[in-house]
């Protein structure tokens, strides 16, 4: 191609648009720019312009990457942090390593507020032979399933390997919970007596019933420092545990150097190191 040219792919699209009925190019048109909004700020260009490491110095250097937006920023930087996380998880399964050193975490915190991830979703079901371990983390089902659906949050619940539920208010979910890890069979055992004898005479019988492992109100009801853990494969063995801390706990403190300020909606005693 010749240099001053349109690029011909470029050529055809502007053409077929220019085409398009004006209501049905007006309401694309509202789309892309929303959409494209967070690339007209010289602040994003200047921040994107270069890169200052390869997607494989994750693994090879271990270098952390940090991702920190202001409540006020989310709606407009969500299109950029979706781009940068799928680029980052896409180049992640270009080569296989199963070398616990090389292994790298995505901790997604609260990652619903981003909008959509598609190829997040299926990264758990992909990902474990290109040491790759994504940890999903939302206050709620039920906001999986605003911003993705019914179908993509049954997905998620589906293909992680472990999940670490806290104390809960989502009785639909708490509800999946208990169904999840299933129920015993246990003996149940009825007396009747004939009228007037409290000793003698009646009958009884022996039969079983299916009780809940564990109940959605166990687990709507567990205490505030304490998670129940299902493990793929055996969740009619969930485990309930303490949870620890970081900001609890003098070990890892010592390990940080940075002052800790804990939401004080965590704990009333997060005040007490142990």
């Amino acid at each position: 191609m010749k240099e001053g040219m349109l690029d011909p792919i470029i050529r055809n699209e502007a053409n077929k648009w220019a085409k398009a009925n004006d209501k049905e190019f007006a309401s694309i048109k509202s789309v892309y720019s929303r959409f494209m909004q967070v690339f007209t700020s010289y602040q994003v260009k200047s921040a994107t312009d270069s890169m200052s490491f390869e997607y494989e110095d994750l693994r090879t250097d271990n270098i952390s990457l940090y991702i920190k937006i202001a409540q006020t920023d989310i709606d407009t930087l969500a299109p950029l942090i979706r781009i940068l996380l799928e680029s980052i998880a896409k180049n992640l399964l270009l080569k296989e390593s199963k070398k616990f050193e090389e292994r790298v975490y995505l901790f997604l915190d609260e990652f619903v507020r981003f909008g959509k991830l598609p190829f997040l979703l299926e990264m758990p079901a992909l990902s474990r032979s290109y040491g790759v371990v994504l940890i999903f983390i939302t206050q709620s089902n039920a906001l999986i399933e605003k911003y993705y659906g019914k179908e993509d949050a049954r997905i998620v619940n589906s293909t992680v390997a472990y999940k670490v539920i806290f104390k809960m208010d989502d009785l639909e979910y708490a509800k999946q919970v208990s169904e999840e890890i299933g129920k015993m069979t246990r003996k149940t055992r009825s007396h009747s007596t004939e009228k007037g004898q409290l000793i003698t005479g009646g009958t009884s019988s022996i039969g079983k019933e299916a009780w809940d492992l564990l109940s959605a109100q166990d687990i709507m009801n567990i205490d505030k420092d304490e998670v129940i853990i299902l493990v793929s494969g055996h969740k009619a063995k969930p485990l309930k545990l303490k949870a620890n801390y970081y900001f609890k706990n003098k070990e890892l403190l010592s390990r940080i150097n940075w002052e800790v300020k804990p939401n004080e909606e965590v704990f009333d005693e997060s005040k007490k190191v142990v």
